[in-house]
Parts: structure tokens; C-alpha cells; sequence
């Protein structure tokens, strides 16, 4: 049976202050706990989250010369389109400490709702064909793509869903609190930490233990 750590659109996008809607608080301090939470799992998946403007929309105007992100890129907008603005200055990256794209053993990546739509479902076939029996989850924002994640999730397959609070971030804390007992309702178990993975495991009596040890 697979244990899956799954990345929910650890992007620097949600740090830009500019973006009030989508904003996430100290985003950043989610990193060391997905990576932690990735310890336990054999295989680690990521979704990213293609839509989001960001410093895209608020830095560029749709003005092409150089300017200065606040999100600590410097680079050049190369077009005011969508796709461009956030490809020229890297606004769909990941957060600083997170593994690249492609070391991660899947990864589901979508533009628009068309997209999206089929990225679950590939998500989920590739999920039955791996054997998977838990998934551990981290990510951003708890109240959207958190939350819908992990409904669907509950949805689509035998699998226990584990959410890692510590591993997650939301932008505003009543309706991440709001999430978190929808999850709860959905059947998702939701642990602090991922100190509380072994604990866990053993209160289902089975060995729990890391698979991967830090450096």
C-alpha cells in the first residue's frame, strides 16, 4: 500500500501582500513541514495552481519594461497577458526550500476550470494505480484549494485522508477554521503536525516510520 504526500499550491503567488484575496500569512513556514510530511510517503505530488495573478497583475500594469517584484524577483515582463506576465517573472514557482517540479513523482498543473476538471481526474486514476492508502496533505489556502482538494479526495477513493495543519496555511482565519471542520466532516483526519503521522499509525496498528531521513 502507497502513502502519498501531496503539495497543494505551495506558490509564491499567495506571498504577494498587493493580492489581498489571495494573500496567505507566513506561507513560507509551511515549507519545513512538507517536507517533513514527505518523509513518511513513498511517492510525492504537487498542484499548482496556474491561475492565480498575483505580483503579475498588481507589479506589471501590463507595462513590458523592468521593474521590481515584491515578491524578490527582478525580471522582465515580457507581455501583459496571463500566461506571460506570470511565466516572465516566475509568479507560479514554488516556495523557496521545496523541491523542483520535476522531482516530484506526479504533478497536476492547470490554466482554467476545463483543465482543472480533467487534472482531477488523471490525479485520481494515477492515485488507484499507484495503491495508494493514505494521503498526507499540506497546502494553500486551507479555505479554497485546500478544502476542495481534500472533499474530492474523500470522495474519489478508499484512501484516508490526512491534513497537516502545520503544513498548511489559509488566508483568513475564520474560514480556515470553517474548512477544517468540513474536512473533518468529509471523513479527513486532521493532525497538528507531522510529529502526530507515527502516533497515528500506530493507534491503526501498523508500523509507521520515516522512509526518507533528512541530510
Amino acid at each position: 500500500m502507497t502513502i502519498i504526500a501531496m503539495d497543494i499550491q505551495p506558490q509564491r503567488c499567495f506571498t504577494c501582500v498587493a493580492d489581498s484575496e489571495n494573500f496567505v500569512p507566513y506561507a513560507r513556514q509551511a515549507v519545513y513541514e512538507l517536507n517533513k510530511q514527505a518523509m513518511y510517503a513513498h511517492r510525492r505530488v504537487l498542484v499548482q495552481n496556474l491561475t492565480i495573478l498575483g505580483c503579475a497583475g498588481f507589479c506589471t500594469g501590463g507595462d513590458t519594461t523592468g521593474f521590481v517584484c515584491p515578491m524578490g524577483s527582478t525580471k522582465r515582463a515580457e507581455t501583459s497577458g496571463l500566461s506571460g506576465a506570470m511565466n516572465s517573472i516566475g509568479n507560479c514557482d514554488l516556495l523557496p526550500g521545496l523541491p523542483q517540479e520535476f522531482d516530484y513523482d506526479y504533478v497536476m498543473s492547470y490554466e482554467n476550470q476545463d483543465k482543472k476538471t480533467a487534472g482531477y481526474d488523471k490525479l485520481f486514476t494515477w492515485l488507484k494505480q499507484a495503491n495508494t492508502s493514505t494521503i498526507l496533505i499540506g497546502g494553500m489556502p486551507l479555505e479554497k484549494g485546500m478544502l476542495e482538494m481534500v472533499l474530492k479526495l474523500s470522495k474519489a477513493g478508499k484512501w484516508r485522508v490526512v491534513v497537516n495543519l502545520a503544513a498548511s496555511r489559509g488566508v483568513c482565519p475564520e474560514n480556515a477554521l470553517q474548512a477544517i471542520l468540513a474536512m473533518r466532516r468529509a471523513g479527513a483526519t486532521v493532525l497538528a503536525n507531522a510529529n502526530e503521522f507515527p502516533v497515528l499509525r500506530r493507534q491503526t496498528g501498523r508500523a509507521f516510520i520515516p522512509l526518507h531521513q533528512t541530510a
